[in-house]
């Protein structure tokens, strides 16, 4: 069973035009986890997309990234409520 946590959204813009989000994926059965990234971006004025994607990452991939620490600090939260071990990175 795979389940998923929210780490992240970040919606910034006047017409909330550029969206992110971070999220968890754990597969309970493996205990493998993966966080992905997902944006979209428009151009409110012109109403066309600008940049639309995703990407995934480790977990040590991602605390060693320059993703945001709002993120990394809520998964570092989640896998130590997890009973996870934290690989060691500087903050």
């Amino acid at each position: 069973m795979m389940s998923n946590i929210l780490l992240h959204k970040r919606t910034k813009g006047a017409l909330a035009e550029n969206e992110d989000e971070w999220t968890l994926y754990v597969d309970e059965e493996s205990g493998s986890m993966q966080v992905t990234h997902w944006w979209h971006h428009m151009n409110p004025y012109k109403s066309t997309l600008t940049s639309e994607g995703s990407d995934k990452f480790t977990v040590d991939e991602f605390l060693k990234s320059d993703e945001p620490s709002a993120a990394k600090d809520k998964l570092r939260e989640v896998l130590a409520e997890r009973g996870a071990e934290l690989p060691h990175q500087p903050r």
